[in-house]
C-alpha cells in the first residue's frame, strides 16, 4: 500500500485551515504543517486537527518552504494543498487506489483545480459550474518522496515536468481562494509581483511562464508597457522551447499574436500566428486558449473575398470545437469565456460575415446563457442589424447603449458613424468618427 503525507505551508490561515486539514485527514497518514510567522491560533487549530506542526523562517521562498516541509515526509507520496483548498472526500478513495497502482517511474502526479467565485461556496456549487471561476486546471500536487525530487522557484512554485515521468489521477482540489475579493483582502496581488520582481532582480534567465506571470500582475496594476515588455520576452522564450521542440506551460504568451494586431502591427501578428500554428504540437500545453487566440487573430483583419467563406466555416469549425471543450481541465487555465459565450461571439461573428441571420441569433442568445451583459455580444447584436439594413433598430440599440455610458471604447462610435453614412448624414457620421478618434487608446471588442 502506497503511504501519503499531506505538506502545507501557512501563515495566518485561521479562517481557512481547518477546513483543508479536515477535508484531508481521512485519506492521508500524516499531516505536516509548516508554519512562517503566523500571529493569530494557525497553529493551535493544526495541532487540534492532528497535525506536526514545524516552524520555519520566511525567506520569500515559497519553493524552499515547501521543500522543507516535504524533508519532514515519511510517506511515499507527498501531497501539496494550501489552507484555502479543499480536498474532494468523493475522490480520496479514487486518490488512494491510484498510488497504489501508479507506474513507479512517474514522479509528478497532476490533480484537478477548480477556482470557487465564492469562498462560501459548497464543493458541488463549484464543481458542478454554478460557483466556479475560470475553467478546471491541471496542476501537479502529488510528488513521489525522493531527495531529488522537489520544488523550484521563489513564487509559482512547481516540480521539474520530465516527459514519461508524469501522471495524472482525476482526484478534485477546491481553491476557495479564487473569490476574488478575499484575494485582495490578502494583498495576494501586491505580494505576488513583488516577489517576481525580486527574482527578476536574482536572474533575468527566466522560462515564458515566469514572463506570463510577471504580465498578469502587470495587467491588473494597469501598467500597459510593463505588460507588453513582460509579453514579447516570455513570446522571445517560448520561441526558443519551441525550437528545441519542447512542450512548455507559457500561461499568457499564446496571446503575444492576438496583441500584435491589437496594436496595429499586423503583419508581425500574423507571422507569430503562423509560428504557433506550424508548431501546433509544442505550443498548446491548452489547445482551448491557443484555437481561440488564433480565431481571434483572424477576426482582427481584413480576409480578401475570395477566401472569406472558407475562413469564416473554418472559424465555425473552431468555435463548435471550443463549445466542446467547455468543463475540460488542462495543463494550462482555460481564459474565461474562452470555451463559452466567446465561443458563441465567435460563432456569431463569422455568421454575421456569411450573412446568416438566424443563425447570428441562435449564437447570440446561447452566448447570453453564460453572460446576459457582454458589451461584445450586444456589440455584434447591433452590427447584425447595421449589415441587415434596420437602420432604425440599429440606432435604438446604439443609444441605448450610451444612455448606460459615454465612456466606452470606439466601437459603439464606429458602428453609429457608419449607420449615419447609409443614411447619407455624413456631418452626423463624422461627429460620431471623432468620437472614436478621441477613445482610439481604449481597447475594441
Amino acid at each position: 500500500m502506497a503511504s501519503l503525507s499531506l505538506c502545507m505551508i501557512v501563515k495566518n490561515e485561521e479562517e481557512m485551515l481547518e477546513g483543508c486539514l479536515e477535508s484531508a485527514k481521512n485519506w492521508v497518514d500524516e499531516m505536516i504543517v509548516v508554519d512562517t510567522g503566523s500571529t493569530d491560533r494557525t497553529k493551535e487549530i493544526a495541532e487540534k486537527c492532528g497535525a506536526t506542526v514545524y516552524d520555519f523562517e520566511w525567506i520569500h521562498d515559497f519553493a524552499a518552504a515547501r521543500n522543507f516541509a516535504k524533508s519532514k515526509a515519511s510517506s511515499d507520496f507527498v501531497l501539496a494543498l494550501d489552507a484555502d483548498e479543499r480536498l474532494h472526500q468523493a475522490d480520496g478513495q479514487l486518490l488512494r487506489d491510484s498510488l497504489n497502482h501508479i507506474n513507479e517511474e512517474i514522479n509528478v502526479i497532476f490533480m484537478i483545480l477548480t477556482n470557487a467565485s465564492d469562498r462560501f461556496a459548497s464543493i458541488e456549487e463549484v464543481l458542478s459550474g454554478k460557483k466556479r471561476n475560470g475553467s478546471p486546471v491541471l496542476l501537479p500536487r502529488i510528488l513521489r518522496n525522493k531527495e531529488k525530487i522537489g520544488w523550484f522557484g521563489a513564487i509559482h512554485e512547481s516540480p521539474p515536468i520530465e516527459e514519461g515521468r508524469v501522471g495524472r489521477i482525476n482526484a478534485n482540489i477546491i481553491h476557495l481562494g479564487g473569490d476574488l475579493d478575499w484575494r485582495e483582502s490578502k494583498q495576494k496581488g501586491e505580494r505576488n509581483l513583488n516577489l517576481l520582481l525580486e527574482s527578476l532582480e536574482e536572474n533575468s534567465d527566466k522560462g515564458a511562464l515566469f514572463w506570463s506571470y510577471i504580465a498578469a500582475e502587470f495587467s491588473q496594476a494597469g501598467k500597459r508597457k510593463e505588460f507588453m515588455d513582460a509579453l514579447e520576452k516570455g513570446w522571445n522564450s517560448l520561441k526558443e522551447a519551441i525550437e528545441k521542440k519542447i512542450v512548455t506551460n507559457n500561461g499568457l504568451v499564446v496571446l503575444y499574436p492576438s496583441f500584435l494586431v491589437k496594436q496595429g502591427k499586423v503583419k508581425e501578428g500574423l507571422e507569430a500566428l503562423a509560428f504557433l500554428m506550424a508548431n501546433f504540437k509544442y505550443a498548446a500545453p491548452n489547445p482551448a486558449n491557443l484555437l481561440f487566440n488564433c480565431a481571434s487573430v483572424l477576426t482582427e483583419v481584413d480576409i480578401p473575398l475570395e477566401a472569406r467563406e472558407t475562413v469564416y466555416r473554418s472559424l465555425l469549425d473552431v468555435s463548435k470545437l471550443l463549445i466542446e471543450m467547455d468543463g475540460e481541465a488542462f495543463l494550462d487555465e482555460t481564459l474565461w469565456g474562452v470555451t463559452n459565450y466567446k465561443a458563441y461571439a465567435l460563432q456569431a461573428f463569422a455568421y454575421l460575415k456569411l450573412k446568416e441571420w438566424n443563425n447570428v441569433e441562435e449564437a447570440l442568445s446561447l452566448g447570453r446563457e453564460f453572460k446576459a451583459d457582454d458589451y461584445s455580444i450586444r456589440l455584434l447584436e447591433i452590427e447584425m442589424y447595421l449589415e441587415k439594413g434596420d437602420i432604425q433598430t440599429c440606432l435604438s440599440l446604439i443609444q441605448e447603449e450610451l444612455n448606460k455610458s459615454l465612456d466606452v471604447g470606439p466601437d459603439i462610435w464606429v458602428l453609429a458613424a457608419t449607420a449615419f453614412v447609409v443614411m447619407g448624414l455624413e456631418d452626423d457620421a463624422n461627429e460620431f468618427i471623432e468620437q472614436a478618434k478621441v477613445r482610439s487608446e481604449m481597447p475594441f471588442s
